[in-house]
């Protein structure tokens, strides 16, 4: 069934004349006619009674009618369905550790629900390789997250931005100087919860080293932990985008410790088969800018 059929049929019951609908669509009236006599053949029935160059529906014709116009009715939404979604809000469901959720979205919240209000985040918080799960699973649409450099069949990195990890601290007792592993074993540590990739990193040198660290709390929060060295006590090892501001004004300090120098990196990964709608494409295109 041809739609310009269809478009042709509800012209000439609106004009109630082949030739004026021929004239409004700009066909000819034999292509008017052609058109209609196609579309009875594909329908079996006759739509119309032509009487004394009077045209007039058939009871089938009545009946078609109401098909016909929600036909085009649905072809026309459908058609413009591109210009409805940009009124329509739209869902995004982003995948994100918790250092990087409490330290970069707050204010990115903020400032993408400003500029994109009709786009709601649905943010969930996992381990990489959870949120790596969820991304083949469908069940996440973006990933954001702090690892070594992801190669992963299937996935995309959008993003890639190198991220250096160090010990800091607050304590007047830490100097200014190169310290082993051993020497900072003693001092009151302050440890990220497990899964994180820099803390698997710093668990590996101590099983190296075969070093016990005198661990005091474990938290995924790095807010926390951070509020706790400002007060003075213990060391951390945290990615420098948590520290950078503290360290910048000298309210933390880095802490020179004699293990191989480790870098992170942030990474917005989405899957290859994944459509991306016009609200993901515009969160890819704020995030990567953060």
């Amino acid at each position: 069934m041809d739609l310009r059929h269809i478009q042709s049929f509800v012209k000439v019951v609106e004009k109630q004349s082949f030739s004026k609908a021929a004239q409004e669509l700009g066909y000819t009236q034999a292509a008017i006619t052609i058109q209609i006599k196609q579309l009875e053949e594909t329908l079996g029935t006759k739509l119309f009674d032509r009487i004394h160059r009077r045209v007039r529906l058939t009871e089938d014709g009545e009946a078609f009618i109401f098909y016909a116009n929600d036909i085009l009715r649905t072809f026309n939404r459908a058609r413009s369905f591109k210009h409805d979604e940009e009124s329509v809000k739209t869902i995004i469901r982003v995948g994100t550790v918790g250092s990087l959720g409490s330290h970069f979205f707050p204010d990115f919240i903020y400032t993408f629900s400003q500029q994109y209000p009709l786009v709601e985040l649905k943010i969930i918080i996992g381990t990489t390789k959870s949120l790596t799960d969820m991304l083949h699973r469908n069940e996440i649409d973006i990933m954001y997250t702090i690892d070594e450099l992801i190669y992963e069949p299937e996935l995309v990195n959008m993003m890639r931005e190198p991220e250096p990890i160090y010990f800091v601290t607050k304590d007047p007792n830490i100097k200014a100087q190169k310290y082993s592993l051993d020497a900072i074993s003693d001092y009151p540590f302050l440890l990220t919860e497990k899964g994180e990739a820099y803390r698997y990193e710093l668990e590996r040198h101590l099983a190296h080293e075969s070093v016990d660290l005198n661990a005091i709390v474990e938290v995924g929060e790095i807010g926390i932990i951070t509020k706790v060295l400002k007060k003075g006590l213990g060391i951390a090892y945290l990615p420098y985008f948590s520290v950078k501001d503290d360290v910048d004004s000298h309210v933390l300090n880095i802490v020179d410790v004699d293990i191989p120098h480790v870098t992170m990196w942030r990474q917005v990964m989405v899957h290859e088969k994944k459509f991306l709608s016009k609200g993901m494409k515009d969160f890819l295109e704020t995030i990567t800018k953060i």
